[in-house]
Formats: C-alpha cells, structure tokens, sequence
C-alpha cells in the first residue's frame, strides 16, 4: 500500500517552493506531480507559444498534510481484519 495517493494534500518541505500547501495529481514509483509545484515553461511550435506544466518532485521532497492535526505529518499503515488504513502518527487519524 503506497501511503500518498493523487488527491491527498501534501505540504512541501524542500526546494524552491518550500512550505506550499498542494494537492497531489498523480504519483508514479518515487515521483509525484504537485498542483502548482516545480512549474517550467516549454516552447511548443504547435501554439506558437510557452505552455507552462508541473514536472515530478521526489517523493521524499513532500509530506502528508493532516486536516485534523493541522499538520505536515508521517504516514502509517494499520491493518485491521480484512483492510487496510492509513493513519496519522500525531493524532492517530485515520484515512483511505
């Protein structure tokens, strides 16, 4: 079970745009995509222009956000009969 999945907020803890609150779009095996994060300009012929995309940030470069805590926080993995969840190693909440 990975314990960050595209659509949980993450806080960014290195790098240009440290302390940035954000929403994980898509994670790949140590990468993940960060709305708003690590942002470059590409020249396209096709539009004649600069399109602006997010490129990937290390995984290690980002932590879970808990809403409860209000905190940038640890992930861990409790297993409880059948299923797995996420929870939060301050508050112990839990998560999908």
């Amino acid at each position: 079970m990975k314990k960050l999945k595209s659509g949980d907020r993450v806080k960014v803890i290195a790098g240009k745009y440290r302390w940035t609150l954000s929403v994980v779009e898509k994670v790949s095996w140590d990468k993940v995509i960060v709305k708003g994060v690590n942002v470059v300009k590409k020249a396209s012929k096709e539009s004649g222009g600069f399109q602006e995309f997010e490129k990937p940030v290390h995984i290690s470069n980002v932590m879970f956000y808990c809403e409860k805590c209000e905190t940038a926080t640890r992930i861990g993995i409790k297993q409880k009969e059948d299923s797995k969840k996420r929870i939060c190693k301050n508050c112990w909440a839990e998560y999908l």
